[in-house]
């Protein structure tokens, strides 16, 4: 049968819209000027079958639909500080690493008083670190990615202790080596206006408060964005939770088994 079906067009600035002196801009969500009709697409018609009882998750907000809601893993969750199953990548241009592999523990994470590491303030260390070979991306040779993730209250709750809220997750800085580019990342401000502008909401913008709890785990390759790999496998190391507040945190993963 012949239909008319919608569409609407994201790209990394927003939905394209088609205005009517034909200029082209982005909105952040899209309307009526950011709707378009595809005409003449003959889809067959499927024979009629019963169609599987699915019971629908709750969990995630309506501006995540597009990604697929993952069932619960116990065996990730053993590695993992929190549940990445629940967790929602908050950019469909980077890759959904919730699944890959986990080879590595993260075992370090250090917060510092002032940026005293190279462009940064933060140092991460895993096994493994200072031997992964570098990708080549838009940002140059890159040999890992430094993912955030913040536990949002949901939307129409007053963050109340009874309201887990939603982990949002997104790459921060693209590393090589003890290379953590993240400026001052506990300055107010850094993380929502130099890190996370880009993410959709409710992620995107968002600053942690000074010693809340956030997660950290870093991929291989370039993820921020893209995803440009110079391994076959890419791989990403265990999530941990730290206080987003000056410390030298060891995690207490350093023995995990390699997979």
């Amino acid at each position: 049968m012949e239909t008319k079906q919608t569409i609407a067009i994201r790209t990394a600035h927003g939905y394209l819209s088609i205005q009517p002196n034909g200029a082209i801009e982005f909105r952040p969500e899209p309307g009526d000027w950011e709707t378009f009709i595809v005409e003449g697409l003959r889809v067959p018609e499927a024979p009629a079958t019963s169609a599987p009882t699915v019971t629908a998750p709750t969990g995630p907000p309506s501006n995540s639909t597009v990604q697929t809601w993952l069932p619960s893993n116990s065996e990730a969750a053993l590695d993992d500080a929190i549940d990445l199953s629940r967790a929602w990548v908050a950019s469909l241009d980077c890759p959904d690493v919730r699944r890959w592999p986990v080879r590595a523990p993260l075992t370090l994470v250090e917060f510092a008083a002032t940026e005293q590491f190279e462009r940064g303030d933060t140092m991460v260390d895993f096994p493994g670190r200072d031997a992964l070979p570098a990708a080549i991306g838009s940002q140059g040779p890159i040999a890992y990615t430094l993912w955030m993730g913040c536990r949002i209250p949901t939307p129409g709750s007053t963050g109340a202790a009874g309201d887990p809220g939603t982990w949002y997750l997104a790459p921060i800085v693209e590393c090589i080596r003890s290379y953590v580019p993240t400026g001052r990342l506990l300055a107010p401000g850094q993380v929502a206006t130099n890190l996370l502008y880009y993410p959709d909401p409710p992620l995107r913008g968002y600053q942690p408060k000074p010693g809340e709890q956030i997660a950290l785990f870093c991929t291989t390759g370039d993820t921020r964005r893209q995803n440009a790999q110079a391994l076959s496998e890419p791989w990403r190391t265990s999530v941990v939770l730290v206080p987003f507040a000056v410390g030298r945190y060891a995690t207490n993963q350093a023995t995990q088994s390699q997979k």
